[in-house]
């Protein structure tokens, strides 16, 4: 039996820059993941011609397929010419935490005038197409909103990525605590110790350490003076 001649075809990566999509021009290739089916997918820059300077992030399926095809002006442009508004609120939650929590993430992803755009829209973090609008967010999120609320509380429910360094979707996205999420921000490093990976605030709460040793005193010890984690836990600050 032969063997297939697109069993070794390999996609090259940078052959759709400068194609036009619905109104998106591909810019530069800009990485390349594996989604949750382990299928290889590669994510390009792009900007619309809209006239919208922001560039924002596209996978290559979703131009392929149409799933994507403007920055989000086309559907404002479709709303526009039907007299209707993108969003009414028939959810009752314009005023809600969970809108704001939506209406937080397009700004940092989008505005560049928001303070902390350079940590997320900046470095080229954007968020699933159906997160335009918060009809699609309230439809993905919204169930589990609820359950962690019941749970945490609604003060103590925030919105975490996965991984920091994806965009915001269903599927990298969950609720957690405030305190989860701050052991999950890029600027926690995680240490090895006793075969698993932890922030050092994790460490000092999983497990027995000298009761004179703080957050402050450990960060210290092992990222400054280099300290080995059992060291730095157990080791009285000298008098």
């Amino acid at each position: 039996m032969g063997v297939s001649p697109f069993l070794f075809f390999k996609i090259n990566p940078n052959d759709i820059i400068g194609n036009q999509y619905g109104r998106i021009i591909v810019d530069n290739y800009h990485h390349t993941e594996r989604d949750k089916w382990n299928e290889i997918t590669h994510f390009y820059l792009c900007h619309c011609t809209c006239g919208n300077s922001n560039q924002f992030l596209v996978s290559r399926n979703d131009l392929f397929k149409g799933r994507k095809k403007s920055c989000g002006c086309l559907m404002n442009d479709q709303y526009a010419l039907s007299g209707k508004k993108p969003w009414r609120d028939t959810h009752g939650l314009l005023h809600s935490r969970f809108y704001s929590i939506w209406a937080d993430v397009i700004k940092r992803c989008t505005n560049p005038n928001c303070t902390v755009y350079s940590y997320y829209g900046g470095r080229g973090i954007t968020f699933d197409f159906r997160w335009w609008t918060f009809d699609g967010f309230y439809r993905e999120m919204y169930e589990s909103y609820i359950d962690h609320c019941l749970k945490y509380s609604e003060e103590d429910t925030t919105l975490d990525r996965i991984d920091y360094n994806k965009m915001y979707c269903k599927e990298n996205c969950r609720w957690a605590t405030r305190k989860e999420q701050a052991n999950n921000t890029r600027r926690n490093k995680r240490v090895e110790y006793d075969n698993g990976l932890y922030t050092l605030s994790e460490i000092l709460e999983r497990y027995p350490h000298h009761p004179e040793v703080n957050y402050h005193i450990i960060h210290k010890r092992v990222f400054i003076c280099g300290w080995d984690i059992d060291k730095a836990l157990n080791t009285p600050i000298k008098q």
